[in-house]
């Protein structure tokens, strides 16, 4: 049994490239990892790719630009599996992805 089995995991950018391996991994090691790319299309993509692999993927919109998408996301994943306790950063030349704090 995996030592992560329970845990979940918010990557942004997961639809490819570095994101997407990144998912492909912490799905293999047992993390159910929730796949946000800008475009819902390219979510649903790359979570049916991981899921023909046997992984526990879930797509979800999320421009980490879009304040709106800010929020949609955080309360999908509160309603859906809690509110997050562990922070992950990922560091982007491009923007910072805020959580919405309580």
């Amino acid at each position: 049994m995996s030592t992560h089995s329970g845990k979940i995991a918010l990557i942004t950018g997961a639809n490819k490239g570095i994101g997407f391996e990144t998912a492909r991994q912490l799905g293999k090691a047992g993390v159910k990892v929730i796949i946000g790319a800008r475009d819902q299309a390219k979510a649903d993509h790359a979570a049916a790719t991981l899921k023909s692999e046997g992984l526990d993927a879930v797509p979800l919109k999320l421009d980490v630009t879009s304040s709106a998408d800010i929020h949609a996301a955080a309360a999908f994943i509160e309603a859906n599996y809690g509110w997050p306790t562990t922070p992950l950063k990922r560091r982007s030349t491009r923007s910072r992805f805020i959580w919405p704090m309580r």
